[in-house]
C-alpha cells in the first residue's frame, strides 16, 4: 500500500497536502466539477491497471451517481429554484420540470439503484438488516459512460468529462460487480482503491488536489466510518444486539469509536501478544490525538458532499494527520471478534 512508505511529519508532504490556501466558500459548480473530476481520473488509473477493477466497483458507482446528482441540482440552483435536500432523482426530476433531457433519464435508469444512492455507500441497509445486492450482481455502465461522453459532446447541461475515451478500455472495466462483498470491510477496501488513486497522484503533481479535496475528504471520512460500522457490526452480530439497541443507523465518528472504546476496555490486554498490544495502544493514541479533526469531519459529513448554509473552513483540518489517521484506522479490523476468540482474548459468553 502506498502509504506504508510515506512519512507524514515530513515538511514536502505536509506541504503537498496543506489546504489552508483554499477557497471555503464553493458553489454547486465547483462541487460538480470536483466530482467529476475525481471520477475522470479514477477511470484514467482503472484503464492502467494491469488487473481488472471492476470487483471494486460500488465505490466508483457512488462518485459516479453523486456526480449527477450534483448536475442536476446545479441545473436547479440556476434556474433560481429551491434545490431539495432529498438525493432521490424522482424528487429532482419533477422539479426540473418534463423537458428533461433524455440522455439524463437513460443516466438515472443504469444508475439508480435505490432512493438515496446507500447501495454505494453502505454494506447493509439499515432497515431491512439485508445487503443492497444479490451476490454476483453486475451493473453494466458502457452505455452510462457512452452517454455522459455524448453529454459532454453536446454541451448538454454543461457536462464535465468523468471517463477517457471508452477505446481504451477493456469490456471487464465497466461492468461492476456490487454483490461480492460479505462484510463492512470489503468495501472498505473499495473506497481505499480510490483514496491511493487521488494520494498517489496528489504526491506526484499529477492530479490537483485543489480541484479533489472535497470529494476527498468524503471518501476518507466514509472509509473511516466503514471500518468502524465492520466492528460495529461484527460485535452486533456476536451479541446479538436486537435492533433497536443497534448502532447499524449511526453515521457519527465519534459515537461510533465510542463504541469501539467501550469494547476494548473490556479486554484483558494482557491476553494479546506484544504486537496486538502495541497495536491497540498506537491506534488508540491515534484517535485521541485527533480526537478534534474527527468532530470536524463529523461537523462537515453534508458538505463533503453539497454546499450548504455553513462554510468548510480546510484550514482546520490537517490533511497530513488525516490521512495517517485514516490509514491507522484500518487496524480496527484486527480486533474482530472471530480473531479475538482464537487467540483466547474474548469469550463468547464475556460480553
Amino acid at each position: 500500500m502506498l502509504l506504508r512508505k510515506i512519512d507524514f511529519t515530513e515538511p514536502t508532504i505536509q506541504s503537498k497536502l496543506d489546504l489552508s490556501s483554499f477557497n471555503a466558500n464553493l458553489s454547486w459548480n465547483e462541487y460538480y466539477a470536483s466530482y467529476a473530476y475525481v471520477v475522470y481520473h479514477t477511470m484514467q488509473a482503472v484503464f492502467e491497471m494491469p488487473y481488472p477493477y471492476n470487483p471494486h466497483g460500488k465505490a466508483i458507482l457512488f462518485l459516479m451517481r453523486h456526480t449527477l446528482e450534483l448536475q442536476l441540482k446545479r441545473e436547479l440552483a440556476k434556474k433560481g429554484g429551491g434545490v431539495p435536500y432529498s438525493a432521490g432523482f424522482s424528487e429532482i426530476c419533477n422539479e426540473l420540470g418534463d423537458d428533461l433531457p433524455k440522455e439524463i433519464r437513460r443516466l438515472i435508469a443504469i444508475i439508480n439503484q435505490d432512493q438515496d444512492g446507500y447501495c454505494y455507500r453502505y454494506y447493509l441497509n439499515p432497515c431491512t438488516k439485508s445487503t443492497y445486492f444479490n451476490l454476483g450482481k453486475v451493473i453494466e455502465t458502457t452505455d452510462y459512460f457512452s452517454v455522459y461522453e455524448e453529454m459532454v459532446n453536446a454541451g448538454i447541461y454543461k457536462a464535465e468529462p468523468i471517463c477517457p475515451t471508452l477505446r481504451s478500455h477493456e469490456d471487464w472495466d465497466l461492468n461492476f460487480q456490487v454483490g461480492n462483498e460479505l462484510q463492512y470491510w470489503h468495501l472498505r477496501f473499495q473506497y481505499d482503491y480510490i483514496i491511493e488513486i487521488l494520494l498517489e497522484g496528489i504526491l506526484n503533481e499529477t492530479i490537483s488536489l485543489q480541484k479533489c479535496y472535497i470529494p476527498l475528504l468524503f471518501l476518507i471520512r466514509h472509509a473511516i466510518e466503514l471500518s468502524l460500522k465492520s466492528f460495529v457490526w461484527d460485535i452486533e452480530q456476536f451479541n446479538g444486539t436486537d435492533c433497536g439497541s443497534s448502532l447499524c443507523t449511526e453515521h457519527r465518528l465519534v459515537e461510533l469509536y465510542k463504541a469501539f472504546e467501550a469494547f476494548v476496555g473490556t479486554l484483558d490486554s494482557k491476553k494479546m501478544d506484544v504486537e496486538m498490544q502495541e497495536e491497540l495502544k498506537h491506534l488508540r493514541d491515534q484517535f485521541n490525538l485527533h480526537h478534534e479533526t474527527i468532530n470536524t469531519l463529523d461537523l462537515y459529513n453534508e458538505l463533503f458532499r453539497f454546499p450548504g448554509d455553513s462554510l468548510i473552513e480546510p484550514r482546520k483540518i490537517p490533511l497530513a494527520d488525516l490521512v495517517a489517521l485514516y490509514y491507522h484506522s484500518n487496524s480496527i479490523l484486527t480486533f474482530n471478534t472471530e480473531t479475538l476468540v482464537r487467540e483466547g482474548i474474548l469469550e463468547r459468553s464475556s460480553y
